[in-house]
């Protein structure tokens, strides 16, 4: 016996960085998007930059991790990570052409933010030091700096369904979905030249300086060149 179960074909986004963005959005299956309906800040957070109103709706594509930016085909029971794949924008794009409320930046030629990873380039597609379904890479804070922000909020709810045959018996991937994905905020630990051991969030990096997080409200800049090691 063939049972038709409803497999989602659109999902509701709704991601929170206490002390960064605020993005809401929903990704299509059948079109392997990603369209931002709403970038703000969340309260007292002014690090990270947010896109004029008018820039919205902002639409990502899911390309493949590697070169010649590969189209990555979201399967309709997605269920919520990002392995291997990541969302950014289309490739005739780049994120200097974006209008952002606190300035310009113009240093970034033919690259893109990203959910779960960015675009280095027209054709490269690539992860920082971390990526996944909790992780904003590459956003911009300065005119000549990006960083990336960590969602300590992900929820990824079924909007509409599509009803695909399955075998009877069979557990739907997607019911996972309705309840909040709570992700594991990265902390990096850096072991400098003068024996120091710092830790932290790196909020950005460029290669002139790294800003550690230490504590909500509290970073540090470091000079790249002063790292021996970096974990994870």
């Amino acid at each position: 016996m063939v049972l038709a179960i409803g497999k989602a074909a659109e999902f509701s986004v709704h991601l929170i960085d206490e002390i960064g963005p605020v993005i809401d959005g929903v990704v299509d299956t059948s079109t392997d998007t990603f369209q931002i309906k709403s970038w703000t800040n969340s309260p007292g957070a002014t690090h990270y930059w947010t896109p004029k109103p008018n820039q919205l709706p902002l639409t990502l594509r899911a390309y493949k991790l590697g070169k010649n930016a590969l189209s990555f085909d979201v399967p309709d029971n997605w269920d919520g990570t990002m392995d291997g794949w990541v969302f950014a924008l289309p490739v005739e794009q780049e994120l200097g052409q974006i209008e952002w409320e606190q300035g310009s930046t113009t240093i970034w030629k033919e690259t893109s933010f990203g959910w779960g990873g960015f675009r280095r380039g027209t054709d490269i597609i690539c992860v920082g030091g971390r990526g996944g379904a909790s992780v904003l890479n590459y956003a911009p804070v300065e005119p000549r700096a990006v960083g990336d922000s960590s969602f300590e909020t992900v929820e990824i709810t079924p909007l509409s369904t599509v009803s695909t045959p399955v075998a009877a018996g069979a557990a739907s991937s997607s019911a996972s979905l309705e309840e909040k994905i709570t992700p594991t905020i990265p902390v990096f630990t850096l072991h400098l030249k003068n024996g120091e051991t710092v830790t932290g969030r790196i909020l950005s990096e460029t290669p002139d300086r790294i800003v550690l997080e230490i504590i909500p409200g509290m970073t540090q800049e470091i000079n790249p060149s002063d790292v021996v090691s970096r974990l994870p």
